[in-house]
């Protein structure tokens, strides 16, 4: 009579450990999927300040990564040159900007004129980019180091932290714009951080003022 009372015991605390066991297999699995479920969060993208500055100029800052310039005021974003464009052209690590006189083919919204500045920002970059991938391999021979660029008075900069290349690219097959690019590069131990600026003035084929002069007033105001 004993060994049968036992072995009831025994069966009852043996499905109720199944069931907790069950209970618990359930809640983790429900855990898990619902943190496969929740995306990643959001960086906080690119701020352009609207008010310009007694210096002519306003502030482009990336929050993400704790960076900021001090831009021409009168560069636009895409939006407010085309309205008709699907995207803004403003992310966490991306912008491109354009000169107010900059103008779009209605039909496929490409520029026609003006100048178009874009800035990309990489994580974890050791090394700087080929020369051989900046600049296209019909424009090599007109291609030129533009140090001249490198601000005097940024402590962030010098020649070991940033590279500026200036070349034609084609625009159409008889004409050709003028393009800048600086990438700027700063090694901290095994990780990196890379920020190419490119400008290309659609309404110059022989270097571009404008270009060299937006790129200047960004670079001596960097700030980390």
């Amino acid at each position: 009579m004993k060994k049968k009372i036992l072995f009831i015991f025994l069966i009852i605390f043996l499905i109720i450990v199944g069931l907790f066991l069950a209970k618990g297999n359930q809640s983790f699995f429900t855990k898990t999927d619902t943190a496969q479920m929740t995306p990643p969060p959001t960086l906080p993208i690119a701020q352009i300040n609207t008010k310009t500055g007694t210096d002519g100029t306003k502030k482009l800052s990336f929050p993400s990564f704790n960076l900021s310039f001090r831009i021409p005021g009168d560069l636009k974003t895409v939006k407010q040159i085309d309205p008709g464009s699907e995207d803004t052209q403003v992310g966490s690590n991306f912008v491109a900007l354009y000169t107010s006189d900059t103008t779009f083919d209605p039909k496929n919204h490409t520029q026609t004129a003006g100048v178009k500045l874009t800035m990309n920002i990489v994580k974890n970059k050791k090394d700087f980019t080929k020369e051989e991938d900046i600049i296209p391999k019909t424009s090599i021979k007109r291609a030129a180091r533009e140090d001249s660029i490198i601000p005097v008075h940024n402590p962030l900069l010098n020649k070991e932290s940033i590279k500026v290349y200036s070349f034609p690219v084609d625009k159409t097959a008889s004409t050709s714009a003028w393009a800048y690019n600086a990438e700027v590069l700063f090694k901290n131990g095994g990780h990196g951080l890379s920020i190419t600026l490119y400008c290309i003035d659609y309404s110059s084929d022989k270097n571009s003022p404008t270009c060299k002069k937006i790129l200047e007033a960004m670079l001596s105001t960097m700030q980390l």
